[in-house]
């Protein structure tokens, strides 16, 4: 399930509700959203409109500006605090969009998160759509996917070397010390979100997961093919790389209905869904009891 993405009054005490609710509830995981800020006139379009559409969880493509605010939260922070509600959630990001960040706060914001958490970070890696955005904070958008990797090769050194320098085409850094180091070894998951080839090449050069969004298991099933030739041209083990994915619209379906479309989805391999977005907290706690008796324990008892 994803976390309030508006905060309402009294978040504190919401968040900490919901979490604890979605734990009890069985689900496996929490996840948070990225955006910072948003000018109100931008030009650039939510790229997975015509997904949301085909899914029936949007009606209109244009509907998907009304899910893009300003901004959200602070995807750490939030989790930060979700962590230390819960007990075994898993707390990821879907997804930080890497390259309007710097790698060095981000890698120590992540490795934070697993340390206070106890080893349940999991990191979701995108690298943006918004020109306006990457503009007000003063990050480059051109060549953000080759800055992409610049960016995770120096926090995979950070986490995982005790003397870590890098030196690349769009950062660099020397002999630094660096604290604290993930729980995780050698480090929190990395998800790659995108639906196209350059996902599954950096899914497959990171020893991550793919991470779509709002495919259908048809689909689905041919991108994991394409990504398991990937890993094969790679010299890499196919079945090391996990397909996961956001389908928003699940937690609104009749439960026969969800129940069908998930099996769907396992048979093209997915093993992990994201299932649900609160708008409103309050039609979002009743749709996870539901969800959580009708579609998550009777799958589990099939």
């Amino acid at each position: 399930m994803f976390l309030p993405i508006f905060l309402p009054d009294h978040a504190g005490q919401a968040l900490r509700q919901f979490a604890q609710t979605a734990e009890g509830l069985g689900f496996d995981s929490l996840w948070t959203g990225d955006h910072v800020a948003v000018p109100r006139d931008a030009a650039s379009r939510y790229p997975y409109a015509k997904e949301l559409v085909a899914t029936g969880f949007l009606t209109d493509p244009e509907a998907a500006a009304a899910l893009m605010p300003s901004g959200l939260p602070d995807a750490l922070g939030i989790l930060q605090f979700v962590a230390a509600c819960t007990e075994r959630m898993r707390l990821g990001t879907s997804v930080l969009i890497l390259p309007m960040r710097n790698p060095v706060l981000t890698a120590q914001a992540v490795a934070t998160l697993d340390v206070v958490s106890e080893g349940r970070a999991i990191l979701g890696v995108g690298v943006g759509w918004n020109r306006e955005e990457f503009a007000v904070l003063g990050a480059s958008f051109e060549h953000r996917g080759p800055r992409t990797d610049d960016y995770l090769e120096v926090m995979r050194r950070l986490w995982t070397l005790d003397d870590p320098s890098f030196v690349g085409r769009y950062y660099e850094i020397g002999d630094v010390a660096f604290y604290p180091k993930p729980i995780q070894d050698p480090h929190p998951p990395l998800w790659f979100g995108g639906n196209e080839e350059p996902a599954l090449r950096r899914t497959v050069r990171f020893d991550g997961a793919w991470h779509f969004a709002y495919l259908d298991a048809d689909t689905v099933r041919v991108r994991a093919r394409r990504l398991g030739e990937l890993a094969v041209d790679a010299g890499k083990d196919p079945s090391s790389f996990a397909v996961t994915g956001e389908r928003l619209d699940l937690l609104a379906m009749p439960p026969a209905e969800a129940r069908r479309e998930i099996a769907a989805l396992e048979a093209a391999g997915v093993s992990h869904l994201v299932v649900g977005l609160p708008l409103d907290l309050t039609e979002s706690l009743g749709q996870m009891e539901v969800f959580a008796h009708e579609v998550i324990r009777a799958w589990r008892d099939e």
